[in-house]
């Protein structure tokens, strides 16, 4: 009763305000069609929890920790902090609760109906203000532009006539499942290595609660929902500082325009829209960087030390989502209040910026004695490498010779290799959003404060800074190029919707284009550029630019796994008699293996041993030595390959339970 009449409020006030966010939730249940099929009735419910949960959590938070400020009070913005503590919350549940994650959820979303209904005594309509025109038009665009770039994941497997079975995946894919898998084995008490895991949560509770499997968990929640919470961001970020009809234009820029890569200035490997798609923690922590400088920004306009703190909060819920990331902007975070708050003389904030870059550099070389924190050195090592990698990744033409030719002329002078560098990274990664700043930053001056023209400029320069003087990780935590590319995406995404918000204000303001031929010249516009998603979406992860093709694997290998996932528990162990190299059994069957032999980095502890007993196991003679070994290392589930026939197997008949085309499934 009490809760109903708390809603009762909101039901009253009419439907208009919901449209946004009952169109997204039915995004939500397509993209779930697309990736498994069907929508079971207790996926739909999980999905609408999620939504209703992460709107519940972000309108507290702008309760209580913003005290209602109208700069966030916006379905976007709510969305962002909502969603992105919600991860955060399941995060730190299963490290302290001796729970499942189902039920964890379950105390997530009683906790916060009460928190929101004593937060929320009088002012209910708060939930949901009165939408507005450019909300709602950007709320309708999102999903449809989500929905376009990952067309090709959101059909995850395709079967052909000749017995194959095609992945619409990258080859990263299989390893973010085997992190999910992690957590839905036991569902509470995680063994993955704490490396910004925290947007795993979500989908683990999804496998979990609903038993969707993990390649669903993947293609129709991690991927579609990061890409879509940095799209809100754009908007949010951008509405904070320009106005509403501005973000529309930003966060439209994001979504339909192309980036340096697909605008001739061909490098793949600096595409904005491939790195969200293959590594979908980046939108995560796009999102939560863009939440900080929301805060930070606002905090210098207004000279509020309570909003400085929030905004150094989700500079750390950044790390929790993306480290590359949070190495990018942490400096810069730290240092942006000293900068930019009003009512400090230019002497001191000289001095306090200073004493802040020393302390943050003291944190930083003390960090670099923890062995898990990767190598942060600006001491220039990685410029010749990393400079002539990133332009063998370019495809062949004008700005590849020319570039080749200056690095030849170049020989071993760092200054002018570090000059042509920067120059190439700003046509490469920035194509030609790099010009338009440059042409605006002129009126942008006249016009907005030094804070706000200037934060894009500081994005780039940290980007650009970082790429060519950080040195090469060589800790082996991650790709030793990791931190001077990965963050590019940040850079990428602040400069496109400050061009997009800043030439919409520049000419109409914060209003709607006026006259009626306005209007259908740009909606005609928009709608040529939405060719964009729905071509370049196509072939997205395979990185056709690169000539390279989804990896395909035999229809009954596939079949197998299948077979395991169906008719096993989710605590059971299954092994790959190879050892599930490309991860095909891990990622369909959502069981835990006894070992996998993948290579790459952050291998687990052990792992080299337990690679050395299964190849004493196919040296067994007998069948119960067999059987006796599946027990004692509580394999449940063991897969021959094609070609294999271990002595012990013809044994076994009795254990045999799937057999298709060579591949054979034992049950012990």
């Amino acid at each position: 009763m009490f809760i109903r009449d708390r809603l009762a409020p909101l039901i009253a006030k009419g439907a208009r305000p919901w449209i946004g966010f009952i169109w997204l939730y039915l995004f939500t249940l397509l993209w779930h069609f697309m990736a498994g099929g069907s929508v079971t009735a207790i996926a739909a419910a999980w999905l609408l929890s999620l939504l209703l949960g992460g709107l519940l959590c972000g309108d507290i938070f702008l309760n209580w920790a913003l005290r209602d400020n109208q700069k966030f009070n916006n379905l976007p913005a709510k969305l962002v902090a909502g969603l992105l503590l919600t991860n955060i919350c399941l995060y730190f549940m299963i490290w302290v609760l001796p729970c499942g994650l189902t039920a964890n959820w379950l105390l997530f979303l009683g906790a916060i109906l009460i928190l929101w209904c004593f937060a929320r005594p009088t002012r209910t309509d708060m939930l949901l203000p009165a939408g507005n025109g450019p909300e709602l038009y950007f709320m309708l665009a999102a999903p449809l532009a989500v929905t376009a770039w990952c067309q090709d994941i959101l059909h995850p497997i395709v079967m052909d006539a000749e017995g194959r079975a095609t992945f619409h995946a990258w080859q990263d894919v299989p390893f973010h499942l085997s992190q999910i898998s992690t957590f839905t084995a036991s569902g509470f008490g995680p063994t993955a290595q704490a490396y910004h895991m925290t947007s795993y949560l979500l989908p683990a509770t999804l496998v979990y609660t609903t038993g969707s499997s993990l390649l669903v968990s993947y293609a129709s929640l991690l991927l579609p929902l990061g890409i879509l919470i940095s799209f809100l961001a754009a908007y949010a970020l951008a509405r904070s500082i320009f106005g509403q009809w501005p973000a529309l234009a930003a966060g439209l820029a994001l979504m339909v325009l192309p980036d340096a890569s697909q605008q001739g200035f061909i490098n793949a490997f600096l595409g904005y829209h491939w790195l969200q798609q293959v590594a979908p923690a980046s939108a995560y922590g796009i999102a939560g960087a863009a939440f900080a400088f929301m805060l930070l920004l606002e905090a210098c306009r207004t000279n509020q030390f309570r909003l400085i703190c929030w905004g150094y909060a989700f500079v750390v819920v950044t790390l929790l989502y993306k480290a590359q990331i949070f190495v990018a902007i942490s400096w810069l975070a730290f240092v942006f209040p000293a900068l930019f708050i009003a009512g400090i003389a230019r002497k001191y904030r000289l001095l306090l910026v200073l004493l802040l870059s020393a302390v943050f550099t003291g944190v930083i070389a003390a960090s670099q004695s923890i062995p898990s924190v990767p190598i942060i050195k600006l001491d220039g090592s990685s410029l010749m490498p990393y400079s002539s990698f990133i332009l063998s990744s370019m495809e062949n033409g004008f700005i590849k010779h020319l570039f080749t030719s200056i690095f030849d002329s170049s020989e071993n002078n760092v200054y002018l290799r570090a000059a042509a560098f920067i120059l190439m990274l700003m046509i490469c990664t920035f194509g030609a959003f790099s010009l338009i700043y440059a042409a605006l930053v002129g009126q942008m001056k006249r016009c907005f404060t030094t804070a706000i023209w200037m934060f894009p400029l500081l994005v780039v320069a940290v980007y650009l800074v970082m790429a060519c003087f950080l040195a090469f990780d060589e800790r082996g935590i991650g790709k030793p190029e990791e931190l001077l590319h990965r963050h590019f995406v940040w850079a990428y995404f602040t400069l496109v919707i400050w061009c997009g918000a800043a030439v919409y204000r520049l000419i109409f303001g914060n209003a709607p284009p006026a006259g009626n031929q306005v209007k259908y010249i740009i909606s005609m516009l928009v709608l040529f550029s939405a060719i964009t998603p729905v071509s370049y979406g196509r072939g997205m992860q395979a990185m056709k630019n690169w000539g390279m093709n989804y990896p395909e694997f035999p229809a009954c290998q596939v079949n197998a796994a299948l077979y395991i996932r169906d008719h096993s528990a989710k605590d059971d162990v299954a092994q790959d008699s190879m050892n599930d190299h490309f991860l095909i059994l891990s990622t369909l069957s959502g069981r835990q293996p006894f070992a996998v032999d993948a290579g790459g980095s952050r291998a687990p502890l052990g792992i080299q041993s337990r690679l050395r007993q299964l190849r004493q196991l196919s040296d067994l003679q007998y069948g119960g030595d067999a059987e006796f070994f599946m027990k004692s290392n509580a394999i449940k589930w063991y897969i021959l390959n094609p070609g294999e026939h271990p002595r012990w197997a013809s044994a076994m008949q009795q254990h045999a339970v799937f057999e298709c085309e060579g591949y054979r499934v034992y049950h012990f």
